[in-house]
C-alpha cells in the first residue's frame, strides 16, 4: 500500500526522535527525505541500519528501543510489538531520488548465537514497518525482501518485514508515475530532521564482507 502523508506529518512524527548520524552539512530545504519506521532484536549491542539507493549509502543509523535476546526473549512474542518501532528521517539530495530509484534498508551488524541448552535463540535482527519518500509511505505489505536481486518469501512478524541475515535487502519500488518530489514549502525545520545523509558512499565493505562469509558458511 502507498500512502501520501500530510506535510505536517514529519513533523509530528520527528521532532521527538533522536539523531541516527553526527554528520555537519548544509541545509537544502529542496532535498528528499526519506523515512524509516523499524523495529529490532539485539544481542552483544543493538542492530545497526543502513539505508540505501542502489548500491550507494545515503543514511544510517542504530536502534535504541530494540529488544534485548540475552534478557527479554523475541520481538514476536510481545503482546505490543509496536513499543518497540523507532522512526529515522534521512536528507537525501535531489539528484540522489530518482524516480524510479529503489530505496533498501539493510542490517549492516548481524550476529547469531544458539545456546547449547536449548534455550534462547541470540540474534541482532531488523523489522521493517514502512519506508517513505517525501509522503509516500510504502507499507510492509508491499516491501520486497531480497538477496542477490531475487524476491525472498519470508513470515511477517507482528505485520513487520524481517531482515535476519546480512545479504537481505527491504526494497520499497516507487509506484509507475515515480517517487514525489521534493516539496520547499512543506513545513521540514532543523529540529524536525533527526539525521542527515551523509554524501553518498560506495557500499561499505564490511556487509560485503558478511555477506561473504555467510557464503562460505
Amino acid at each position: 500500500m502507498y500512502r501520501l502523508l500530510g506535510g505536517n506529518r514529519f513533523l509530528s512524527v520527528t521532532s521527538g526522535a533522536f539523531a541516527a548520524l553526527a554528520f555537519t552539512a548544509s541545509f537544502c530545504w529542496a532535498d528528499s527525505v526519506v523515512v524509516v519506521s523499524i523495529a529490532g532484536e539485539a544481542f552483544d549491542g543493538p542492530p545497526r541500519f543502513e539505508v540505501l539507493i542502489g548500491d550507494t549509502i545515503v543514511g544510517a543509523g542504530t536502534l535504541k528501543k530494540a529488544i534485548a535476546t540475552e534478557t527479554d526473549g523475541r520481538l514476536f512474542t510481545k503482546p505490543r510489538p509496536s513499543q518497540f518501532l523507532e522512526q529515522f528521517s534521512f536528507q537525501v539530495p535531489d539528484k540522489s531520488v530518482l524516480p524510479k530509484a529503489e530505496i533498501s534498508v539493510i542490517l549492516a551488524n548481524d550476529k547469531f548465537s544458539e545456546r547449547s541448552d536449548g534455550g534462547l535463540i541470540l540474534d541482532r535482527n531488523l523489522f521493517v514497518d514502512f519506508v517513505s519518500v517525501n509522503g509516500l509511505e510504502v507499507t510492509s505489505a508491499d516491501l520486497a525482501l531480497t538477496r542477490a536481486g531475487q524476491v525472498q518469501h519470508m513470515d511477517y512478524q507482528a505485520g513487520l518485514l524481517p531482515i535476519y541475515e546480512a545479504g537481505y535487502r527491504v526494497v520499497a519500488r516507487p509506484p509507475e508515475e515515480g517517487w514525489p518530489v521534493s516539496d520547499p514549502s512543506a513545513s521540514v525545520t532543523p529540529a524536525s530532521i533527526v539525521s542527515v545523509a551523509q554524501p553518498p558512499i560506495p557500499l561499505l565493505s564490511a556487509w560485503k564482507k558478511q555477506e561473504q562469509e555467510r557464503a562460505g558458511q
